[in-house]
């Protein structure tokens, strides 16, 4: 007999994949924001509510103790004793008087001083507060009080009762007035407000769900643009509604976001071909130079050369990958300067030592202007890598009679660090990229061969990370200057590694 397998899944029922879906939608922004809304202002009216009442029903015993208040002084001209009686004087004739008076007798309680009961109406809502002893002690009260009572017929009533002086006479009067009408108009007021709640509640849910859709389409814009953002489509931007708000806000990041990835990734795009390019070369030509020694060589002397000539050109190859490495640390922050506090006056004059000789081989005039001393919180090895880049590209730039120009300065809280030449210069079309990787500008003879073109790339970044900047100021034909500016600073300067931009 085959028995089934328990071990193969099953099909999951209709509405288990039903109530999946619920929780996911549940978990949903907008259903949260539209659940929210409805959440609070539902409270909002339901408090409402609750409040309106208990206004109302303080209104209803404001007027109800109103009206007391007016038919006890009230009483007081229509009332009076004769040998221990109440007797109630008014025309007979005067349907006015006949009908104050009859509202006033209709629930009202007279008793003497001893609390011996003199007149009480049918419709007075008795209570054992109406004994003898009760009424003796509301005639020693100072003034009238008022109380809520419920009558033996469920309705509730305000009763004013208290101390009634009549000339020479002390009474005690109590006075009732039903509430049940009065309550009966506001709980029709409040049962057709809540009544009608559920279907405010139902349209302020739809118009919360529509409004919370609203407010998240430019975030669903902005998914949809994150989940086609690649490599091919930085170029994708989302416009702002104008409405200068969070999502506005949101939108303006964004696209401030893809422009620096755009960026980031052309950057990335042209160091890949140009480091490709700087490596291609020299291997090249290694490759070059050993097949024709292979090829051609005979004696012992022919290979050395042809070794020689390839390991000059590996020498470079090693110089590039050695920069590339050095500039892939300082671009991932893990070059950290060590600052400390430093006389540039003789950093500055000891790098600018290192080029006497080559300057007066090549018939340049190299100066030197700095001031005794000019402290400042820096890394020593990487602004003497700095200053000898500076000088080493002046000096290959520069022709037999040019002078170069070394000078420091100190402007309030900063440090200007400029090399000048007057050298061949630099051309405008140029300027934009001298501080690009692998950028070399080509002099009038096409020589290409000044270095690597990481120097100036090394110097921007250094710079940065000191918390300063690079300028380059040039006119063709009259040469350039660089100026580095950086922060004098003390023990309590913040320090900022920065990546190549």
């Amino acid at each position: 007999m085959n028995r089934p397998d328990t071990d193969q899944q099953q099909p999951s029922p209709p509405h288990a994949e039903f109530w999946q879906r619920l929780k996911t939608s549940a978990r949903s922004m907008r259903v949260r924001l539209a659940f929210g809304y409805v959440l609070l202002v539902t409270i909002l009216l339901l408090a409402a509510g609750l409040i309106f009442r208990a206004a109302l029903d303080n209104s209803i015993e404001r007027e109800a103790r109103a009206l007391l208040t007016e038919r006890w002084g009230a009483v007081r001209g229509y009332l009076t004793i004769s040998e221990g009686r109440p007797i109630w004087v008014y025309e007979p004739g005067d349907s006015v008087q006949v009908d104050a008076v009859n509202r006033l007798r209709l629930r009202l309680l007279i008793a003497d001083s001893n609390g011996n009961l003199l007149e009480i109406s049918d419709r007075f809502p008795l209570a054992d507060l109406e004994t003898r002893e009760a009424l003796r002690a509301a005639a020693v009260l100072a003034e009238p009080a008022f109380e809520s009572r419920t009558g033996g017929n469920g309705i509730d009533y305000l009763i004013r009762r208290g101390p009634f002086p009549h000339r020479d006479t002390l009474l005690v009067l109590a006075l009732a007035q039903p509430l049940e009408g009065i309550h009966r108009e506001s709980r029709t007021v409040l049962r057709w407000y809540f009544w009608t709640l559920p279907v405010l509640i139902a349209l302020l849910g739809a118009l919360s769900w529509q409004m919370a859709g609203r407010a998240l389409l430019p975030l669903r814009q902005l998914s949809k643009a994150a989940e086609i953002v690649s490599s091919e489509t930085l170029s994708l931007r989302i416009s702002p509604r104008g409405a200068r708000d969070e999502v506005d806000a949101l939108t303006v990041q964004f696209n401030g976001m893809l422009d620096r990835l755009e960026r980031s990734f052309e950057r990335v795009k042209r160091f890949t071909i140009d480091a490709s390019h700087e490596l291609r070369t020299p291997i090249t030509a290694i490759r070059g130079q050993l097949e024709v020694a292979l090829i051609t060589a005979r004696t012992k002397e022919e290979y050395r050369a042809a070794i020689e000539t390839a390991m000059e050109d590996v020498e470079r190859l090693s110089k590039i990958v050695r920069s590339l490495l050095l500039l892939s640390q300082a671009e991932s922050g893990q070059v950290a300067l060590q600052l400390v506090l430093v006389d540039l006056s003789t950093a500055v004059r000891e790098a600018a030592a290192h080029f006497d000789l080559p300057a007066a081989a090549k018939g340049l005039k190299l100066s030197v202007v700095v001031p005794g001393n000019c402290m400042a919180l820096i890394d020593p090895i990487q602004f003497e890598r700095l200053a000898m880049n500076l000088l080493s590209n002046a000096f290959k730039y520069t022709r037999p009679g040019d002078s170069i120009t070394v000078t420091l300065s100190r402007f309030e809280s900063d440090v200007i660090f400029t090399v000048a030449d007057t050298g061949p210069g630099i051309a405008a079309k140029h300027l934009p990229f001298i501080f690009d990787r692998f950028y070399r500008v080509r002099d009038d003879g096409g020589d290409v061969d000044k270095g690597i073109g990481l120097g100036l790339s090394f110097v921007q970044w250094i710079a940065q990370a000191h918390g300063g900047h690079v300028e380059v100021r040039s006119t063709e034909g009259q040469g350039a200057a660089f100026a580095v500016s950086l922060p004098a600073g003390d023990s309590s300067n913040s320090l900022r590694v920065l990546p190549i931009d």
